[in-house]
């Protein structure tokens, strides 16, 4: 498999320059309109999950 790949590349090697070319291209777009900060968000992500269990009785809330 990859020799047949590599004879692709070597017979077409106007299409591989050209999708190197293309590659080439947008991994510089992507570099250049990257969001950068100079303090990145340190915060921590907070998630609470509420779920009912089968068979366990709620616990008692005073409210005191």
């Amino acid at each position: 498999m990859l020799s047949s790949f590599l004879a692709f590349a070597l017979r077409q090697r106007v299409l591989v320059v050209v999708l190197a070319c293309i590659l080439t291209a947008g991994g510089i777009y992507a570099f250049r309109t990257i969001a950068i900060d100079a303090f990145p968000d340190v915060t921590t992500v907070l998630v609470q999950v509420v779920t009912k269990v089968p068979g366990c009785l709620r616990p008692r809330w005073n409210g005191s």
